[in-house]
């Protein structure tokens, strides 16, 4: 489960300076950057850390390439787990009270009531995007962010197409409902059964033309959010492809 590589993959700084802007949808705070107004918009989901300048410079990008708003909710409030109290290699080598106490406050964040109050507050922020003007909202999500995408993408269509980077907890079970596109990029980090029986689900549903799976296999769970390594090529190349092929899928499903 993918939920234990979010607590192996040591902490990454990064020098990027976002060039977004503060915003609030719903009475939720955003970073928000790309035009201040078009005719869609795109929802960004951060992983578990919260905001990070790697997760900012990803919706710049997407921003950018599709020519569309994306905004980053901040659904914690400011409280995402703090990425440098994450132990240098694999959690199994930190020590026992240390590696009990960061399970401990991960499983928080997944929470079934936690859960719950994160997804009223996305359908949310959906609804206000509409109200405001939206002719089509999308959503991608980032490690626990993909992980609640995925429930996102169902038959009441709060979102028009979900993408998720490589997901924690990672089950096909998730998508049965699905009604709308997805795309599903992972690591080699997330079990490749489950990709595999996502895309065979997915090949039997309306939606199938319109979805993309993709599977980095040369890069760890994290690489496109908060621990992407920017400096190390590999991780490069997977995030800047990545962040190519999200804008291109959005803009197919919305032009559906």
């Amino acid at each position: 489960m993918s939920a234990a590589a979010c607590c192996s993959t040591p902490a990454v700084t990064s020098n990027y300076s976002p060039i977004g802007r503060n915003g609030n949808v719903a009475g939720i705070a955003t970073y928000e950057t790309g035009p201040e107004t078009s005719d869609n918009v795109i929802v960004c989901l951060y992983d578990i850390f919260g905001h990070s300048a790697q997760t900012k410079q990803g919706a710049d990008i997407v921003a950018k390439a599709a020519n569309t708003r994306v905004i980053i909710p901040d659904v914690f409030n400011g409280k995402g787990f703090d990425v440098k109290r994450m132990p240098e290699g694999e959690l199994s080598d930190a020590d026992e009270e240390t590696r009990n106490q960061i399970l401990k406050e991960f499983g928080a964040y997944f929470a079934p009531d936690f859960i719950a109050a994160r997804l009223s507050d996305l359908r949310k922020v959906s609804a206000e995007l509409r109200k405001s003007g939206a002719k089509k909202v999308g959503i991608y999500g980032l490690c626990w962010g993909g992980k609640i995408v995925m429930l996102l993408g169902n038959s009441d269509k709060t979102f028009d197409a979900v993408a998720q980077l490589h997901p924690a907890a990672l089950s096909a079970d998730d998508a049965k409902d699905l009604a709308v596109p997805i795309a599903s990029f992972v690591s080699k980090d997330e079990p490749a059964d489950q990709q595999k029986a996502l895309e065979e689900l997915v090949k039997s549903k309306p939606v199938a033309a319109l979805s993309e799976f993709k599977s980095y296999t040369e890069s760890h769970h994290g690489w496109a959010g908060a621990r992407a390594d920017l400096n190390n090529p590999v991780n490069a190349r997977d995030y800047n492809d990545v962040y190519a092929r999200l804008p291109a899928f959005f803009q197919k499903a919305f032009a559906a």
